[in-house]
């Protein structure tokens, strides 16, 4: 959660400087914590589920969690951006 609080917040002033506009940057940093955090819950709850399957969490968790963690962060930032971008940023 500390992690994804940093990374969402340092990306704000740089999408600032760089869009011009405020609320297209806090889209941005928005995004990218919840892609992180998304990763993060994906990442210890997958093994979890994997456990109580009787499957191996460890032959689950390399893949898949990477591959899911991946195809959830790209949705996230597509959804999250453009949604915010069309109502804020004018």
């Amino acid at each position: 959660m500390l992690i994804a609080i940093i990374c969402g917040s340092d990306n704000v002033p740089d999408r600032e400087i760089w869009s011009g506009a405020p609320a297209f940057a806090l889209a941005v940093g928005l995004a990218v914590w919840l892609s992180l955090l998304a990763a993060g819950l994906l990442g210890s709850l997958l093994p979890v589920i994997c456990e109580r399957w009787a499957t191996d969490p460890a032959a689950v968790a390399g893949p898949l969690v990477s591959g899911l963690s991946d195809l959830s962060s790209a949705a996230i930032y597509v959804v999250f951006t453009s949604t915010l971008a069309r109502y804020w940023v004018r």
